[in-house]
């Protein structure tokens, strides 16, 4: 089991410190402020999405990790619920679409923006690992994800 997903050691430790201090408490608080141009904060949201859910999957591997060695993962289970988050960022996302897209009077940018939540949501569908991916081909699978997500935006800006 030594190069898939769940690894051992040092990393495991550390993957279970980061978690631990991402999920412990509010870092940094994400809110749009009144007046916040609708793409800006479409793009603000997307991004911070997915960082949360990435933080969100982390924790729950390290917390199955830390149960599997007999330790005590912790009573907030609703932290490590990656797939509600998922769910309620790609919902929330979809509503910062529909908000700037509504608002856009340039076909192009909104077919652009289209293609962006397109790429985007599929990338926060594909968070999930499969049971026998090894880490080396889930971090390649992820690195390919944010490539589409960033050429999708580079296209956006480029119609802007």
């Amino acid at each position: 089991m030594e190069g898939h997903l769940r690894s051992t050691g040092r990393a495991r430790a550390w993957r279970q410190g980061l978690a631990g201090i991402l999920l412990s408490g509010p870092i940094f608080v994400f809110a749009q402020t009144p007046g916040t141009p609708p793409l800006e904060a479409y793009r603000t949201n997307t991004t911070y999405g997915r960082f949360l859910c990435q933080a969100t999957l982390l924790a729950a591997t390290s917390a199955a990790d830390l149960a599997a060695q007999g330790g005590d993962p912790g009573d907030d289970a609703s932290k490590r619920d990656w797939r509600a988050c998922i769910r309620k960022q790609t919902a929330e996302a979809l509503g910062y679409l529909k908000a700037v897209t509504a608002k856009t009077k340039k076909p192009a940018l909104r077919e652009a923006l289209k293609n962006h939540y397109a790429a985007w949501s599929a990338a926060m569908r594909g968070l999930e690992p499969s049971l026998s991916e090894r880490k080396i081909d889930y971090s390649r699978r992820q690195a390919a994800l944010e490539d589409k997500i960033n050429e999708a935006w580079a296209k956006v800006e480029a119609e802007e």
